[in-house]
């Protein structure tokens, strides 16, 4: 595409419309509930178009597209002769006062460069503090779920120990309970036991007294008469204590049998 060459006075003249309608169109649609389509507010120019999507691609352009002129590019009665003797000058003239125009916007971009540098590092700056905030609160959290996992697990090991404890008295309990009644159990076995002594120790005297000659035979009859009884009760107690029949040691059965009795007791 061919460049259309100009002087500086049409430029400036362009720039100054081109600014002038991008402003008018900004106005509107800026303006509270009218925030469509910004060729709308255009009137058709396209170029105003171009400049607003130039700046919505380089918004740091944008305060100074807004703003005037700077001062270094303002033209005064002095800067009209200047400008009188450039034309004589020729293309040479143009060419200073053009340098010229680039150094003040080169002057206004670096303050915006600068501007812009600075707020960039300080949103670095608070986003590191940002990020040192996050990994404190990350620490903190993970140190209060590591108390509460802590504090859990020993919770559980408590009600483990409690459980086993329970379980344990429960069987120290029973234990006791199941010992009460062994002893209740042996106690009446030996009083079984002593009145089957009684009563081996009475026929034995029954005995003794049938081979005394003094006797008569009514007092043998009814000796012999009690012998039988006592044999009978003799014989009833050692079936309830578990004597086996004609045992010759019936004393060593009844110790075996309250030995049986005490071991399956513990056990």
């Amino acid at each position: 595409m061919d460049v259309i060459p100009h002087l500086w006075q049409k430029l400036r003249q362009i720039w100054k419309d081109l600014r002038k309608e991008w402003k008018k169109a900004k106005a509107k649609n800026t303006l509270l509930g009218h925030h469509e389509d910004f060729y709308k507010y255009c009137d058709g120019n396209v170029d105003v178009l171009y400049l607003q999507k130039k700046l919505e691609l380089k918004p740091n352009l944008t305060s100074f597209v807004a703003g005037d002129l700077p001062e270094a590019c303002a033209l005064s009665s002095e800067d009209n002769a200047i400008i009188k003797k450039s034309k004589k000058k020729g293309r040479a003239g143009i060419v200073e006062l053009a340098d010229a125009i680039r150094s003040s916007l080169g002057d206004q971009n670096n303050e915006i460069e600068q501007v812009l540098m600075q707020r960039k590092i300080d949103y670095m700056l608070s986003e590191e503090k940002r990020l040192e905030f996050e990994e404190a609160r990350k620490q903190k959290e993970d140190t209060r779920r590591k108390k509460d996992d802590d504090w859990k697990e020993n919770k559980e090991i408590c009600h483990t120990k409690e459980e086993t404890r329970r379980e344990a008295e429960h069987r120290m309990r029973k234990a006791d309970h199941q010992m009460n009644l062994a002893i209740h159990e042996m106690k009446q076995r030996q009083s079984k036991v002593d009145k089957w002594e009684r009563l081996k120790d009475r026929v034995r005297q029954i005995n003794v007294d049938l081979r005394d000659p003094d006797i008569d035979d009514d007092e043998k009859k009814d000796l012999k008469q009690d012998r039988e009884d006592l044999k009978t009760a003799i014989h009833n107690l050692a079936v309830l204590l578990g004597f086996a029949p004609g045992h010759t040691n019936q004393r060593s059965s009844l110790r075996q049998a309250l030995s049986r009795t005490l071991s399956h007791t513990i056990l």
